[in-house]
């Protein structure tokens, strides 16, 4: 019957024992068999202290839940039952060492605590972390420095580079300057084969000529008319036919007619020495010779160009290669500072902490595993060691039970196999686990082979250095009169189920052999056919509780 249901009948049982309308009949001497209306009372006897059966009416053997089971013979598992003691798992304790030798300067928790993994517990100041840290931020510094060396080496690199494009782009210019020079030289050549260097000067000093002969005719007839223009000027300003400032414009213009004129014989004059000049250059071939010698010059000269800046490219070149050697080794030097950071941050890793910026040698102690605050071994100011223990923390969420079977059972025992533990401070109560691992050889004191089992135990229920017994299966059933383990009571050191008898429901003390997962062996007490309760048996409890505390104020 499930928890809710009992609870419900056990409402239902008390209410109707204040005088609602009765469901259940009190109890009455053995030869009574009918039930009464006035609730569920314990009746009394001739027999003083002998207990009577618990009368109920079928209602109240419905709503209480009661189910009863017959006492039969059942195949009943063969379990092997084997003493042991309890220790804490290696896997659930821990004893907390300091990762680095120190000073304790700080306990944090105390003996008997509950903590959790991760939890700082404690607080060393050693030498050995301050070192660590202090080598952690040099470390960091030359890697910091060696950064700042490659971004430097790089820029030197970039402008290297430039350099060399810088100087490639002025080698390809004078290349060009080269050609080109090398192009008119050609064509120089071509020219004064054909003489035509000779005839261009000769030509233009003829066209000079033609050019000032006519400029000095035009000058002359300009003259002329404007002569002849002041003179009828002056006729008609003496018969005041015109104004004087008419008759000094008519002079203004031929003065400047006059100068023309003067500038016209000038210029003609030196064509005329100009052609006098080009003419025996031409009939000697002179011009020729110099425009060719002044093309093989600018060719020179650009081949020249094109050496210093072949040579500028070289160099240009050379500072390259120089500038990469140079962040070729800065990146070395981020390599090897790279790796002593690393390995600094794993001394200081090795020693309990990742945190270079922590105070001084300040170390924290955490918990490694969540549980209970067994042993306190160090002191406030205490000088430890990397061995030295602080605390010893157990985790009794699982405990290992130490169980020892003699020679004839091994053969029965495997890792893996399931088992039951029973201790006696918590009688009925089965605790379940598996065999962890079997001992190798027999132990020579008590020719028995330890069985390391791990037990759950989710209450901490459990405690180190129990005595307890393991029960695990043999393999093999053999039939035996049994009934279902619900229908036993444990009170102190006896065991007892209730029968249901014409008379009602008797309470019987018996006695158990072999247990296995659901049934449990009569040896005494009960006889086959008879009927046991094996749900609601918590109702029949208070009841009987209920009589002996109503025979006691009696």
């Amino acid at each position: 019957m499930s928890n809710r249901k009992l609870l419900a009948a056990i409402a239902i049982a008390f209410a109707c024992g204040v005088g609602t309308t009765a469901i259940l009949s009190p109890r009455s001497s053995p030869g009574d068999t009918q039930p009464t209306t006035s609730g569920l009372e314990h009746a009394t006897d001739s027999h003083g202290d002998e207990k009577a059966p618990i009368l109920l009416t079928g209602d109240a053997v419905n709503i209480a839940g009661i189910r009863t089971a017959i006492v039969r013979e059942e195949p009943i598992e063969e379990r092997l039952i084997l003493p042991g003691t309890v220790e804490v798992a290696p896997k659930y304790g821990a004893k907390v060492t300091p990762p680095a030798p120190g000073k304790v300067s700080q306990l944090l928790v105390n003996l008997g605590e509950r903590v959790r993994a991760g939890q700082p517990i404690a607080v060393i100041e050693s030498f050995e972390v301050a070192q660590a840290r202090a080598a952690v931020r040099q470390a960091d510094a030359a890697v910091s420095q060696a950064v700042a060396s490659v971004s430097t080496a790089r820029a030197e690199l970039a402008l290297a580079a430039a350099g060399v494009r810088q100087a490639e782009s002025v080698y390809q210019q004078a290349q060009a300057r080269l050609t080109a020079a090398q192009q008119a030289l050609m064509r120089q050549r071509e020219l004064a084969a054909t003489g035509a260097f000779s005839q261009v000067p000769l030509q233009a000093a003829a066209q000079e000529l033609i050019d000032a002969q006519s400029e000095m005719q035009e000058a002359e007839r300009e003259l002329a008319a404007h002569e002849a223009g002041l003179a009828r000027a002056e006729r008609l300003f003496a018969h005041q036919l015109v104004s004087k400032q008419e008759l000094e414009q008519q002079r203004l213009h031929l003065e400047q007619d006059r100068i023309r004129v003067e500038k016209a014989k000038a210029r003609l004059a030196l064509a005329r020495q100009r052609q006098a000049r080009e003419q025996p250059i031409a009939d000697s071939g002179l011009l020729t010779a110099r425009e060719v010698q002044s093309a093989e010059a600018d060719v020179r000269v650009a081949e020249g160009d094109v050496h210093i800046a072949r040579q500028g490219v070289l160099r240009a070149q050379q500072e390259e290669r120089k500038a990469g050697k140079v962040v070729a080794a800065a990146l070395e030097g981020l390599r090897g500072a790279q790796s002593a950071a690393q390995a600094a941050r794993l001394s200081l890793a090795a020693l309990g902490t990742s945190d270079p910026a922590g105070i001084g040698g300040r170390l924290t102690v955490t918990a490694p595993i969540s549980g209970i605050v067994s042993d306190r071994s160090a002191s406030l100011g205490e000088a430890v060691e990397r061995t030295s223990a602080l605390y010893v923390i157990e985790s009794l969420s699982t405990v290992m039970v130490m169980a020892h079977a003699s020679e004839q059972d091994i053969p029965r025992i495997r890792p893996g196999n399931r088992v039951e533990v029973s201790i006696g401070a918590y009688p009925g109560r089965l605790f379940p686990g598996t065999v962890e691992s079997v001992a190798g050889r027999i132990d020579e004191k008590t020719r028995t082979l330890p069985i390391r089992c791990l037990v759950q135990n989710p209450n901490g229920m459990i405690k180190p250095e129990m005595y307890v017994r393991v029960s695990l299966s043999s393999g093999s059933a053999t039939r035996g009169l049994a009934v279902p383990r619900s229908a036993l009571v444990e009170q102190g050191s006896e065991t007892y189920v209730y029968v249901q008898t014409e008379a009602g429901f008797e309470r019987r003390p018996v006695r158990i052999g072999r247990v296995d997962a659901k049934l449990a062996e009569i040896v005494s007490g009960l006889k086959a056919g008879e009927r046991v309760v094996v749900d609601g048996v918590f109702v029949l409890k208070s009841e009987d509780a209920k009589g002996e505390l109503k025979g006691h104020t009696d």
